[in-house]
């Protein structure tokens, strides 16, 4: 498809593709820009490969671990976390919550569990005596079905919706708290709405490194299982205090939000079809 397309640019989010693009290149069967845009909080050498041009990424830190690992000079540009452009002009939580027919003075917790719906059954499990509203937002319908048949089943418990594959962020926007595995733009999109955030349950390798750097940064809570639901309670107990994390987050060098448009004549020269996801024929990025 690639030799048949014959693309003036790659644009690459996943190191399988980044690596198949890096073959084909240096066999000489592609001669186009590859470009590569992380979206994990780290950088992990088998990410890096000698063709790529250019390297998208959300911090300094990892900007100087590439410098000091990549196996070629490539250029690398601090970009923040890559969001949709609404997250740059979102609703209020009064609407959010009208719109998705919450209580004003609801306690509301978001918990997701990305595209996969990781171990949502354990998470609600231990939130069973939370006293608060509980959205889930699942990733698909089938696992939205079986987290439902869980909570008929195995928990019974009340005042929880949960949803298959929907659009977060007016449930993000609503909420008090959120709760999540430790994915990069999951991460990304709550500390950019300065949500209080609390990391649970992270698939192994990256999302665990995810935890460790957010964690030691001071913008998120990390919790095991058995101490979510205390450290939940307490979250919300203390909400207006607690609130700041997010707006520290915001403040931090290493994370910082801020918003610049890109347009695709300054990306690829003279290129006249360029099939992008945005209508607007521009790349939105958070530059720091």
């Amino acid at each position: 498809m690639l030799k048949a397309l014959k693309p003036a640019l790659v644009l690459s989010t996943h190191p399988i593709a980044t690596a198949t693009v890096d073959y084909v290149k240096r066999h000489g069967g592609l001669n186009t820009l590859l470009w590569v845009a992380v979206s994990d909080w780290h950088i992990q050498p088998f990410w890096l490969f000698k063709n790529v041009d250019c390297y998208l990424v959300p911090t300094h830190t990892q900007k100087l671990d590439i410098e000091l690992i990549s196996p070629v000079e490539s250029e690398i540009i601090v970009t923040g976390m890559l969001l949709r452009k609404r997250y740059y002009d979102p609703i209020t939580q009064e609407t959010a919550r009208a719109h998705l027919r919450v209580p004003s003075d609801a306690r509301l917790i978001v918990i997701m569990g990305g595209g996969s719906g990781w171990k949502l059954e354990k998470v609600l499990k231990e939130l069973t005596e939370l006293e608060a509203m509980l959205i889930v937002l699942t990733g698909s319908t089938e696992r939205q079905l079986e987290v439902q048949s869980y909570l008929r089943h195995r928990l019974r418990r009340q005042s929880v919706e949960v949803l298959g594959f929907v659009d977060p962020l007016p449930y993000l926007v609503a909420a008090d708290l959120v709760i999540t595995k430790p994915g990069g733009l999951s991460t990304a999109e709550a500390l950019h709405l300065r949500k209080p955030l609390i990391l649970v349950e992270p698939m192994p390798g990256h999302e665990e490194e995810n935890r460790r750097v957010l964690g030691a940064l001071g913008v998120c809570f990390a919790s095991s299982s058995d101490e979510l639901l205390q450290l939940a309670t307490s979250v919300l107990d203390n909400h207006e205090r607690v609130g700041s994390v997010g707006d520290f987050a915001i403040s931090m060098q290493t994370v910082r939000l801020r918003s610049f448009r890109l347009r695709h004549s300054d990306l690829v020269q003279d290129l006249k079809d360029v099939h992008i996801a945005d209508p607007s024929q521009e790349l939105r990025l958070n530059f720091q």
